[in-house]
This record gives structure tokens, C-alpha cells and sequence, in this order.
């Protein structure tokens, strides 16, 4: 995710915006609109040692990004579990093994569709060339020898009925860089040349360590894969995971398939527990407008707030979610709840896919039949985005989501609206202002961009309670501020969040999803895009008495010990079908950033 997973490929064409719209509100208005689109770019390549471009190196495992705090702490690492032998695997030998090693995924630039070919993987002691990124950093608190888990994903090729796309390979100082070879042969195609990717994700002990993928192509003849191989771009575009500690229970990569447009995804599950994963890439189909789903799912979630059939409603939203996930999804989760003591997983959801709120997903039956079925409220959620670099510019959001906040200063963003004021807003401003020594800084655009692009005030906590706008027809989508000018996604991507604080979103709308130029955009994600260590954003309008209260608890408990993760994840048990309960302001919270993440101060 950044793990964080996967490869964020990137076509080199723009997709049609779907278009629809939703409400406004923490305040009184209703919405306006904003146009929404998928996007470009192409996949850039990792030189070997003939090459001239390297890819940016991962941070070592272990150690946070750049303004995180340098561990998770005790009560992050009581969640870690080490992984069971599994049934079949035998302990490796012990022996010095590489920290750092290069993942090889070796095979011809070109190959013909319906021939066998074979791909060679494993590690390497040297980049591959025509491999992207590619670096395998072995945790540190992994010593001696270890076994590693390869999945290769293969979109347009299949592998001989006794071959498994999932491996484990063992890594000992006798033999350091174990391969293996599959047999893939590319399907039928209509097209005489087709580019095409193969990836791979590397795991210690259900801990994500790496990504790498490479390009092929693939011809329609024989002699037209004579054809020079695609040319490298001059970005590398990836999405990786997350390799430091701790670790989630069960990691859900989900990646892109053949393309876009199709809405194909290939779901991908990691854990350090031993439970049985599925050997092939899961694929699910959401058509070809996922955002459109995802925002009648918040427009419902507005609309229906306070009337008597919410609660069902939202149960019967939240099964239409859970449709869209694969069935052994679902197997897995409950092997895992078993085998955990049934406590609540930690999951972190490492997505391509930006629109749809699997949180909202309802498991049918719950695990724990006390509180709501809704994913979100029965396991600690977290999510994270795609990573992006070059070789000269390291990922944004990082490759690795933070396991601590050290907050030494917080601020609080807020002020009087002449029209529609939020007093609720302001209460919520001044006792967590009171209770924290937060400082306020007045919600006018001079002094919000001197916060956020400049850094002024230091805080490493940013709070916002304010009037926010989603515009899925129109151009303006952000935070509204007093003077009448906003915040939005373009202003803060402008910005460098010097501080990595940790952003609370108090606001409706803000977290919603959309693709710009095949991109993460909307509020939430540019904030990660311009440093911040996680969010909070909901995704739909908020009543402004129980946001207030909402965020009270948040810090009360967050600053406690609780992940954030699971501070939402206790607010959304509060959603029952009871009259005190009947609004979805308790399920409206998306959080980016990883389960486990302590904020401490």
C-alpha cells in the first residue's frame, strides 16, 4: 500500500469523467457538483546494470518515513504475531541472509501469444534489467534464515495446471537468492502486439517487503514479435507496500486488471498467521462506472439520515459492497478471526480502487454478533494509497504508512461563518483547543495556506472543523472558509506538509474518492500526497452535534493508546437500529493511514 502493494500502472490515455452528484453539508447547503475522471501515464522501468535509470530506494525496513516517529511502540508491537510454521514449509537453515536483495523476474521482451514461455523468479543478488523497482529489504528483526512468499500476478497469461502463482521460497546464508521458474502462456488476442505487465509482491511472515514488475509483449505472430520492445518512460510508477512493523493481521492488496475501463481488480491477501490464502489473484468485476456506485452510497448516507429506515438501508447498501468481494475474502476472515481469539483484525486495505468504502462492506454473519455487520465496526480498518516515484523523486504518499505520531503541537483550523455558522463547529474548536493547548488558527485563507503550505503554526496534528463542499458536477470541491475562499485538493498538493502532521477532516464530503489523470485526488489523499502521516475524512454529510462529540472521543481515546483505526471502529458500532442511533454520521469516517498507527504525545 504505499505495502502499502501493488503497481500503480498508469495508462497513457484519459478516460471519460463519469459525472453525478452529491449533497453538501456538515453545513446547510445543499450540493453543487464536481466532475470526476480516470487517467494517464505508462509504466517506467528499473535499469539493471546496463541501464541508466535507478529507481529511488525503499526506506529500511523498520524505520518510519521521513516525520514519523522511529517505532510503533509497546502497545503496536503486542499486536504483531509471529507466523506459525505452515503445515508443508520446513524451517529454513540459519545463516546470514542479505539485508537487501533484488527481485528477479526474468523472461523474453517478447513473446507470441498461445506459445509456452518461461518466466524465471525469485531474488537476485543484482537489479534485473527492465524490472521496476524491484528492492527486497529484509526486516530487521528477522535473523538468520527466513521463508518468503512471491505472488505473481499476471494479467492475460495462464501458467501450467500444476504450477501456483503463490510461493514460498526459502532464503538461508548458504542460498541466499533461491528462483523458481513458472510456465506462462499468453491468451488468445485479436490485436497483433499487445504490452502487458507482470508483477510480483514479496512477504516475510505475512509482512509486505516488496514489489517489482517488469514489461512484456506479447505479438499475435511469430513475426511480429521481432518488433523492438516497448520503451521505458521516464517514470517509475509503482505502488508498494508498506515493509515496516507492525504488521496488520491480513493485508488486501487490490490491483488494477487488464485496464481501467473494464473495471476489473485483482485482489491479493497477505497475513503472518497461519491460515490458508487463496494461490491465485481473486478477481472481482465493479463495471465500468465503480464511482458511481460508490456515490449513490454516499448520497444515500446523507439523504436518509434521521428517518426510520436507515439502519436497513444502510445494512442493504452494505450488502451491495459486500457483493463486489470476493467469497474466499470472506473465508479467510473467518479463519483468521478463529485463529487470532476472536478479537478484532487489524486489516489494511492497500487499493487502487479510490471510490468504493469497503469499510461499509456487511459479513453476513458477523463475527461478533454485539456489534453492527458492517466491516468497519467488526475488524480495525485501515486504508493506504498508491506510491509514486521516480528516479529522482521518492513516492508520495511514502512507501511505508507510519507506525506512530509523536504530536508535540497541535492546531486547530476553525472560525465564525457570517452565513450558515457551525456552533457546534466552534464548540468542538475551543474544548479541544482548551483540553490540548492546541493553537487556533483562524480559518481564513491567509492564514490557513500559511498553515498548511508553510508550516506556520508547528503542528504535527492538524484538526478542521469546518463547512466542506463536494461538487461531482462543478469545479469546486474543499474546505470553505470564512472569507469565502476554499481549500482545495490543487492548493494543498501545492503544499509540503514539513511537519507530516496527522490531519482530522472534520467536514463532509472531503474524504470522498475521485480520479484525476488516473490519480488519487479529493482532499483526503492530497493531504497524504503532501505529507501527512494519515487522515480522517467522512465521506458523506455529518450532523455537526455528533461530529463535535465524534471528535471529542477520537482524541480522548487516540490519545490513550487506541489506533485511530480502532477509535472508528468503536464510533461505528455505535450505528444500531435504535431512535438514539439514527443517523450514519457514525459510519461516514474513512481513515487513511495503517491500522495499528499510535498517536502519542
Amino acid at each position: 500500500m504505499g505495502i502499502g502493494g501493488l503497481a500503480h500502472l498508469v495508462r497513457s490515455r484519459v478516460w471519460p469523467r463519469p459525472e453525478a452528484v452529491l449533497p453538501l453539508s456538515r453545513d446547510v447547503t445543499p450540493g453543487v457538483a464536481v466532475r470526476v475522471g480516470t487517467g494517464p501515464g505508462d509504466l517506467g522501468v528499473f535499469r539493471g546494470p546496463t541501464g541508466a535509470t535507478a529507481a529511488p530506494q525503499p526506506p529500511t525496513a523498520g524505520e518510519p518515513p521521513a516525520g514519523a516517529a522511529a517505532g510503533p511502540g509497546p502497545a503496536a508491537e503486542a499486536a504483531v504475531a509471529p507466523m506459525p510454521p505452515g503445515p508443508t514449509a520446513a524451517p529454513p537453515p540459519t545463516g546470514e541472509t542479505p539485508r537487501r536483495s533484488f527481485a528477479l523476474l526474468d523472461c523474453d521482451d517478447a513473446v507470441v501469444a498461445e506459445r509456452e514461455f518461461e518466466l524465471k523468479v525469485g531474488l537476485a543478488p543484482e537489479p534485473t534489467e527492465r524490472v521496476a523497482f524491484g528492492v527486497i529489504v529484509r526486516p530487521e528483526r528477522i535473523t538468520g534464515g527466513y521463508t518468503m512468499t512471491i505472488h505473481v500476478l499476471a494479467d492475460g497469461f495462464t501458467i501450467r495446471a500444476d504450477e501456483a502463482w503463490r510461493r514460498d521460497v526459502h532464503v538461508t546464508g548458504e542460498a541466499p537468492y533461491p528462483q523458481f521458474v513458472l510456465h506462462l502462456t499468453a491468451e488468445p488476442q485479436q490485436s497483433d502486439v499487445v504490452d502487458r505487465t507482470i508483477q510480483a509482491y514479496f512477504s516475510i511472515d505475512g509482512e509486505p517487503v516488496g514489489f517489482a514488475a517488469r514489461p512484456i509483449r506479447v505479438a499475435r505472430r511469430a513475426e511480429l514479435a521481432a518488433a523492438p520492445p516497448p520503451a521505458p518512460s521516464e517514470a517509475v510508477t509503482l505502488m508498494s507496500a508498506p515493509t515496516g512493523r507492525p504488521v496488520a493481521d491480513l493485508t488486501v492488496h487490490i490491483a488494477n486488471g487488464k485496464s481501467e475501463a473494464d473495471g476489473r481488480f485483482r485482489w491479493i491477501m497477505v497475513t503472518p498467521h497461519d491460515v490458508k490464502l487463496p494461490d491465485e489473484p481473486l478477481e472481482i468485476e465493479l463495471g465500468d462506472k465503480p464511482d458511481g456506485f460508490a456515490k449513490k452510497i454516499a448520497l444515500s448516507g446523507a439523504a436518509k439520515d434521521g428517518r426510520p429506515d436507515l439502519y436497513i438501508h444502510m445494512v442493504g447498501l452494505g450488502r451491495r459492497v459486500a457483493d463486489q468481494i470476493p467469497e474466499q475474502f470472506w473465508d479467510v476472515l473467518s479463519a483468521l478471526y478463529e485463529r487470532i481469539g476472536k478479537r478484532p483484525p487489524t486489516i489494511l486495505l492497500s487499493t487502487e480502487e479510490p471510490y468504493v468504502p469497503w469499510e461499509l462492506a456487511v459479513l453476513d454473519p458477523p463475527l461478533d454478533a454485539n456489534a453492527p455487520p458492517f466491516l468497519g465496526a467488526q475488524a480495525v480498518v485501515g486504508r493506504w494509497v498508491p506510491g509514486r516515484a521516480s528516479a529522482t523523486r521518492p513516492a508520495r504518499p511514502p512507501l511505508v504508512p507510519p507506525p506512530e505520531v509523536r504530536v508535540s503541537a497541535m492546531a486547530v483550523v476553525c472560525g465564525r461563518y457570517q452565513r450558515a455558522p457551525l456552533l457546534e463547529a466552534e464548540r468542538e474548536a475551543r474544548e479541544i483547543v482548551a483540553a490540548y493547548s492546541a493553537v487556533t488558527v483562524n480559518a481564513d485563507s491567509v492564514d490557513v495556506l500559511r498553515c498548511v503550505g508553510h508550516g506556520d503554526p508547528r503542528a504535527e496534528l492538524l484538526h478542521f472543523a469546518l463547512h466542506g463542499r463536494y461538487e461531482p458536477d462543478g469545479d469546486h470541491d474543499g474546505l470553505i472558509l470564512i472569507d469565502g475562499e476554499m481549500l482545495d485538493p490543487d492548493d494543498v498538493l501545492g503544499s509540503t506538509l514539513q511537519w507530516s502532521p496527522f490531519v482530522f477532516l472534520n467536514a463532509c464530503q472531503v474524504g470522498s474518492g475521485e480520479k484525476v489523470l488516473g490519480d488519487y485526488a479529493g482532499l483526503a489523499h492530497a493531504f497524504l500526497r503532501a505529507g501527512a502521516s494519515g487522515v480522517v475524512a467522512p465521506l458523506w454529510s455529518v450532523q455537526d452535534g455528533v461530529a463535535r462529540e465524534l471528535a471529542i472521543r477520537f482524541y480522548d481515546q487516540a490519545f490513550h493508546g487506541s489506533s485511530p483505526a480502532d477509535v472508528l471502529r468503536l464510533e461505528r458500532a455505535r450505528f444500531k437500529d435504535a431512535p438514539d442511533t439514527v443517523t450514519a454520521t457514525f459510519l461516514a469516517y474513512q481513515y487513511f493511514g495503517h491500522p495499528a498507527m499510535k498517536i502519542s504525545r
